[in-house]
């Protein structure tokens, strides 16, 4: 999309705002979509985290904590797209 937006720019087109806004529209709902799956991910460790005993919970606890990991980093790489 971006790559897109420089062509158009490139070749004089006026609409040009419109396809970088579309570009980054396109970028928060990727980001949006990433948090909300962390989100669940984390809310079904944590309900299973209830039902196992011992050593586990804190295995599960470190998931939920690298799916923060996760999320951070892949929404780094987005935005240095």
């Amino acid at each position: 999309m971006e790559s897109e937006a420089i062509d158009a720019l490139q070749k004089g087109e006026k609409n040009i705002e419109d396809k970088i806004r579309a570009f980054y529209n396109r970028m928060d709902e990727v980001h949006k979509k990433l948090n909300q799956l962390a989100a669940e991910i984390k809310q079904e460790l944590e309900a299973y985290a209830v039902t196992v005993p011992g050593e586990w919970v804190q295995t599960l606890h470190q998931y939920t904590q690298n799916i923060d990991s996760l999320v951070a980093t892949m929404s780094k790489m987005f935005q240095q797209l």
